[in-house]
């Protein structure tokens, strides 16, 4: 089966089953059908070389490592403290666990399950590899670190680098693009695959057209032109704050009074786009646009989630919606309390992430954006 992707994620925190060993990857054939595959058997892995310190021995820097990272995978350690599941010690103190920056760590009931002695093996095979800082005129021979789980990759990299005679290579790249170097797949490209016939995992509640599960030998990079056609969603807010300072979500009189959307599949000319306006209030008619009005803002923001679950769009974007929009919608449906509000992805039950990301280099400085995950959807 053929098709072509639009996302793809590691699955360190799915909520409801366990899918922390999961690659997850979205999109669309060419007829149009939402398509989510879980790719299991994915490698994680990194090279390194040892010293004195280690006699030598790759095998002792491997017994080391997995005492370390035995010691390293516990309560204490856990970020998702006050997290909803039963196991957790400090469950209780909080319904749902809302961190100041995002944990991506998976549920420390998952990992203490798996705390074992191959944690971390030895691959057999020894691998000629050149450093990419600095000159080397042969290739440098490097063994190969074969990792139990995606998410302990961290910890390792952490690790290792503060141990003595230990050089490192290929351990900063995360699981994603590993994978996808792996698999020959390209952000956007196409690919195919053979279903297995594997059930979904119980618990996992999708909304895409075809549904899944495959191992990673069995995805392949396929060589294609063209683009199917993508739903994209395009909007903006309006909101108002009567004490005449730039609108808060938090304060309760600053509310969303408009949201105006145009939704459009990808080939399609601009002008045979869906127009919607959902108004508080509502508002005189507007020539070819549907109008939603509403008398609370709270039903607004209800039938404003229904529409984007049954549009389905793969882009969601908009004038500095990254940055205003999106952050001032879920934090105004936050503060009016409407919890399920922020689950607007094609997993039901997985809520939608912000966080900043932060690029730096010597000739731009530092540079920071808003970046907004929602399963299936590409905010930009």
């Amino acid at each position: 089966m053929d098709f072509q992707i639009i996302h793809t994620e590691s699955l360190n925190s799915v909520t409801g089953f366990d899918a922390c060993d999961y690659m997850q990857i979205y999109g669309r054939n060419r007829g149009g059908q939402s398509i989510s595959l879980l790719v299991e058997g994915v490698q994680s892995y990194f090279y390194f070389s040892v010293g004195r310190a280690f006699r030598n021995q790759p095998r002792e820097f491997i017994l080391d490592l997995n005492a370390r990272l035995a010691a390293r995978i516990g309560w204490d350690s856990c970020r998702r403290y006050a997290c909803a599941n039963k196991d957790c010690p400090d469950t209780g103190a909080y319904k749902t666990y809302t961190p100041r920056t995002p944990c991506f760590d998976p549920c420390m009931h998952y990992q203490r399950k798996d705390v074992s002695d191959d944690m971390v093996t030895l691959h057999p095979e020894t691998f000629k590899k050149k450093p990419l800082v600095g000159f080397t005129a042969e290739p440098r021979t490097y063994h190969r670190a074969d990792v139990a789980h995606p998410y302990w990759l961290s910890y390792c990299k952490n690790m290792a680098q503060k141990m003595e005679d230990v050089v490192l290579f290929e351990a900063h790249i995360d699981p994603v693009t590993r994978f996808m170097t792996d698999t020959g797949l390209v952000g956007c490209g196409w690919a195919t695959f053979k279903p297995n016939g594997r059930q979904m995992p119980p618990g996992y509640k999708c909304t895409s057209d075809i549904q899944h599960v495959v191992h990673a030998r069995d995805i392949s990079a396929l060589e294609e032109d063209g683009c199917v056609p993508l739903r994209i969603l395009a909007f903006d807010i309006e909101c108002v704050s009567p004490s005449g300072d730039f609108p808060e979500a938090k304060k309760g009189d600053d509310q969303i009074i408009q949201i105006s959307a145009v939704t459009l599949k990808y080939g399609q000319e601009l002008g045979d786009g869906r127009k919607h306006v959902f108004v508080l209030d509502g508002c005189d008619p507007i020539a070819g646009v549907v109008l939603h009005p509403f008398t609370s803002e709270r039903s607004l923001l209800c039938a404003w989630k229904r529409f984007v679950m049954e549009e389905d769009p793969d882009i969601i974007s908009g004038y500095n919606s990254n940055q205003f929009d999106l952050p001032y919608l879920f934090d105004r449906a936050k503060a009016l309390g409407l919890r399920d509000f922020a689950c607007q992805g094609k997993i039901r039950d997985r809520p939608r992430v912000q966080f900043r990301h932060v690029f730096q280099s010597a000739q731009t400085g530092a540079l920071s954006w808003e970046r907004h995950l929602i399963s299936g959807r590409v905010c930009m």
